[in-house]
């Protein structure tokens, strides 16, 4: 019984991996003459173990040389089959971490697109928004500064830090052409009291 449960578990496996496992059609013909090695094999040993038992021991003996090839296919059938299964993982293996670079690559050509992105919008979001509104509202103060009163100072109406900086600014205008038309008024007050 035991070298038949064994041939039949042997089988059980073989088919199993035949369903689950065979990768592609070299690893195919390598589970055919690995079951072709142990079909050879089985029926001599079997036959060995049955003059073992009878105490035919010069039979055992010589059926044991005829054991060794079959021996010997098997083994170098299985280093074969082992062999190339290991090439397989390796070339899968060597495929993923290609596919695992070329992964990271990717995300890193997308990371950096998604800054420059977000730092060109962040820019134009500031130029125009802070920058553009500054830059007018400094011309104006500029020209006020240079004696030019009918300068418009923009952004008087923003709810926000550059709208309190534009509404100081129309402060500071409206202050200084009170002083200018009191600086007129007191010149011409001194012109006309001397005529």
């Amino acid at each position: 019984g035991g070298a038949k449960d064994a041939v039949e578990t042997l089988a059980a496996e073989l088919e199993g991996y035949e369903k689950c496992c065979i990768a592609d059609a070299r690893d195919g013909e390598l589970l055919v003459e690995l079951r072709a090695a142990f079909a050879d094999y089985f029926p001599v040993l079997d036959e060995r173990l049955a003059a073992s038992r009878q105490n035919k021991d010069d039979d055992a003996i010589a059926i044991a040389r005829k054991l060794a090839p079959a021996i010997g296919a098997v083994e170098q059938t299985l280093a074969s089959h082992i062999r190339y299964n290991e090439g397989l993982a390796q070339r899968s293996s060597s495929q993923a971490l290609e596919r695992k670079d070329s992964a990271l690559r990717i995300t890193i050509v997308i990371t950096v697109l998604i800054l420059a992105l977000t730092s060109a919008f962040g820019w134009f979001i500031a130029n125009k928004e802070l920058a553009a509104p500054l830059g007018r509202i400094i011309d104006g103060l500029t020209h006020l500064a240079g004696g030019s009163f009918d300068v418009e100072i923009l952004g008087t109406g923003r709810r926000d830090e550059v709208g309190d900086l534009a509404r100081a600014a129309q402060v500071f205008k409206d202050f200084v052409q009170k002083l200018d038309t009191q600086s007129w008024v007191k010149t011409r007050e001194a012109e006309i009291s001397a005529a």
